[in-house]
């Protein structure tokens, strides 16, 4: 019974590990639409969700989580919503590059 028990902690663990990992990889990119990007993991498979605007940012999203230990195996339901807020361009420029610029608004 205690060895079940130390299992299934250690399990508890090593997935709190592997969330924050993920976590800490998605909000460290220089691509700052990474952060809106929810998960979920279990048993070595990590489940991306949400939307991007590129289909450059989905896979830059599945890239940065690549290599995270316990990560086996990677199912990217991230859907590209096609209609960025912004101009395209600067979704695709990295974070430094949006310092100090004023956002511009479209008017329709």
């Amino acid at each position: 019974m205690i060895a079940s028990v130390q299992r299934i902690r250690s399990h508890a663990d090593d997935s709190q590990n592997v969330a924050k990992s993920v976590r800490s990889s998605l909000e460290q990119s220089a691509y700052h639409v990474l952060r809106t990007v929810s998960f979920s993991y279990e048993h070595g498979v990590l489940l991306l969700r949400g939307q991007l605007p590129t289909y450059f940012h989905k896979q830059l999203a599945q890239e940065a989580v690549r290599r995270i230990n316990g990560v086996t195996r990677i199912v990217n339901q991230i859907e590209v919503t096609s209609e960025p807020s912004l101009n395209i361009s600067f979704w695709l420029r990295p974070i430094e590059n949006h310092i100090n610029q004023p956002i511009k608004e479209t008017v329709k």
